[in-house]
Formats: structure tokens, C-alpha cells, sequence
């Protein structure tokens, strides 16, 4: 285990505690203010047409 002065310690803590914030936000909040498009219509392979003859 490392060995941190109590200043480090929180530093370090503040830290870990933004990237925490960010991981929240872009995983769980984000997905409820964008538009969500269908995989089918996002990928290359799927948006093309196939005739069949």
C-alpha cells in the first residue's frame, strides 16, 4: 500500500471522485438528453441496400 500524507490522500480522493462524477453522468444522465439512433442505421454494413435478383 502506499504511503500518502493526508494532503495527497486528498488530492487523490478528489480525483477518484471527479472521474467518478464523469463516469455517472455519461453512462446514466447523458443517455437521457441525446437522441438515441438505431444500431441498424449507425453501422455501415446495415445501411446500405441489398437487392436481390
Amino acid at each position: 500500500m502506499l504511503n500518502l500524507t493526508p494532503s495527497q490522500y486528498k488530492a487523490l480522493s478528489e480525483f477518484l471522485n471527479t472521474i467518478a462524477a464523469a463516469w455517472f453522468t455519461a453512462g446514466v444522465i447523458l443517455p437521457f438528453f441525446i437522441k438515441s439512433e438505431s444500431i441498424i442505421s449507425v453501422s455501415p454494413y446495415f445501411s446500405c441496400k441489398i437487392e436481390i435478383i
